[in-house]
């Protein structure tokens, strides 16, 4: 039919430059395949280069060596290839980049503007002109490819680019830039320009950056009376600062780069929590977090890092949720406790949890629960208590033990029936002698180290804990009852395993709650080494807590006897 004919011609139309674009983009990757595969000597130095792509509606800046076969590619398809210095004269004699357009000739086509992943290598000195008069540029997109620390002159960067609607300048350096003069001038749709919170305007002062930018607004509405540098700013002035978000939750609160540096709320009743991106590293330093929601933690960075710096604490209804591949390490302590009855700690989706060098302890429901394939590893002496009422430890995975081993419970024990390899369990549940899953607290730790108790809670039990710590201290009762009234506290230190095992079997005998750390992992808050010219008579532990007037009856560890720091072996 006649009046069918335009619609069939514009679809063959469309059909030969999707072939086009689709021809190109193979030979484009072949020569770069052919390129890399030429002995050293015969590969091309590598240039800048600005290529017009099938469609004719996007330009894309690449930095590589294989300019002459792009342009024998283009030549064919008729497409154009420039040198990143290549320039067109006006009839005013103003040198502009030969891509661009000007006031006599616009460029209308280029509708886009890719920075491929290669001309991050490229440090170009100037912007100068580089989209002047595109008005038809729409998107620029890989903007994170361009690197402008070298750059010195913005101006007229983006002159007359009237279709433009938002900028993403966010990683743009411009700390070297003396010249921004007229960078988004007749910018007339532009309404957003994102960028970091530490963007700085650079070296010098620059008129008219952003004459006829009037639907622009960031923190401030644009103003045509205020059209300058000092105006490129996302507190007073025109930028907005662009929200970049990272796959970490704590206490409900999604970490970004605007709260990295502290991610606080009502929640965090001490201490200090941050995110490093650059070295994808949360830092828990002697962090306090209380949350009544469901999620203590949700990490699904990969490969993170959680660095513990002192004792952190978080409580919460749900779990600690591990997403990706993380690691626990940095010496100091987590205890997580959760409150409604699921895992504390659940690795799941095929994560890996390693527990390096630092201490955890995890209680809830089940205290560690490896789900989906995921896997638990400790290592390098670093110690790990669970405590559940399901059970303390299990899943679908393997626990990974290096330079440590299962401490407690001490009995055989049997894995879905099977005796226990104490170097490596898998499978389910872990289970004791009667074939039931482990709910006591199972501990994980270097063999021959020391141990200390800590007493978490006396519950209604005062008088029958207090009791047993003075069979575990040899205390005066006075000084026992002020310990327990302290709860949570440290009881005794420096125990063998077995010994710090019937101190706390003592302790939760008695009605108490009480659980087996590390020795060296628990940073004391009262006396760690004697004050000088102070004599204080008696024997103390690394608390300060008194502990009697003699030594003879204690186990062998660190104490503070009449004002001196003390090791009895």
């Amino acid at each position: 039919m006649p009046g069918r004919q335009p619609k069939e011609r514009q679809n063959s139309m469309d059909k030969n430059n999707t072939t086009m674009k689709r021809k190109f983009y193979i030979l484009f990757a072949l020569a770069a395949a052919l390129t890399a595969a030429l002995p050293g000597k015969a590969q091309q130095k590598k240039e800048a280069y600005v290529v017009q792509l099938p469609g004719k509606t996007e330009l894309k800046f690449v930095y590589d060596g294989n300019k002459s076969k792009t342009e024998q590619v283009a030549k064919k398809l008729r497409l154009k290839v420039w040198d990143i210095d290549e320039t067109q004269t006006l009839s005013t004699g103003l040198k502009i980049p030969a891509w661009a357009g000007s006031l006599d000739s616009s460029n209308k086509w280029a509708k886009k503007v890719v920075f491929d992943k290669s001309f991050k290598d490229y440090k170009p000195k100037s912007t100068l002109y580089w989209f002047n008069m595109c008005e038809s540029l729409e998107e620029v997109d890989g903007m994170e490819n361009l690197n402008t620390f070298s750059v010195t002159d913005m101006r007229y960067m983006f002159k007359g680019c009237s279709s433009l609607k938002t900028l993403d300048l966010y990683g743009f350096k411009t700390l070297n830039v003396a010249r921004f003069a007229g960078m988004f001038n007749g910018c007339s749709s532009l309404t957003t320009i994102y960028c970091e919170d530490t963007w700085t305007a650079g070296l010098g002062k620059s008129n008219g950056m952003f004459d006829g930018c009037a639907k622009l607004k960031g923190a401030v509405a644009y103003d045509s009376k205020k059209t300058d540098v000092e105006m490129a700013n996302p507190e007073t002035g025109y930028f907005t600062k662009k929200v970049e978000e990272y796959d970490i939750w704590v206490a409900g609160v999604k970490v970004t780069n605007l709260n990295a540096g502290n991610v606080t709320g009502t929640w965090l009743k001490g201490g200090k929590v941050s995110y490093d991106k650059a070295a994808n590293t949360l830092t828990l330093d002697n962090a306090v977090v209380d949350y009544d929601g469901d999620s203590g933690m949700e990490l699904a960075c990969t490969d993170l890092v959680v660095r513990l710096v002192g004792d952190s604490k978080i409580s919460y209804k749900g779990n600690i949720i591990i997403q990706k591949t993380t690691t626990f390490t940095g010496g100091g302590s987590l205890t997580a406790i959760s409150t409604d009855g699921y895992g504390a700690i659940n690795p799941r989706d095929a994560a890996k949890l390693t527990i390096d060098g630092c201490t955890v302890v995890a209680k809830g429901g089940k205290g560690i629960i490896c789900t989906e394939e995921s896997t638990l590893a400790v290592k390098n002496g670093a110690m790990v208590s669970a405590t559940g009422t399901d059970f303390s430890i299990g899943g679908n995975t393997a626990v990974e033990l290096d330079g440590v081993e299962i401490l407690s419970p001490t009995e055989e024990l049997l894995w879905g029936g099977f005796i226990l390899d104490k170097k490596l369990f898998t499978k389910v549940l872990l289970y004791g002698k009667t074939v039931k899953p482990v709910t006591t607290e199972v501990v994980i730790g270097p063999a021959g180290g020391l141990y200390g108790v800590m007493l978490d809670s006396y519950n209604d039990k005062k008088i029958a804990v207090i009791k047993a710590v003075r069979e575990s201290t040899s205390m005066g009762l006075k000084e026992a009852k002020e310990l327990v009234e302290k709860a949570p506290v440290v009881v005794i230190e420096s125990l063998s395993i077995a010994a710090a095992i019937a101190a706390r079997d003592r302790l939760i005998e008695a009605g108490g709650t009480a659980h087996i750390y590390l020795h060296g992992t628990w940073k004391p808050s009262g006396i760690s080494s004697p004050t000088a010219g102070v004599q204080r008579r008696g024997v103390y532990n690394l608390h300060g807590v008194s502990i009697g007037t003699s030594a003879d009856r204690l186990p062998a560890g660190v104490y503070i006897i009449d004002g001196k720091k003390i090791v009895k072996k």
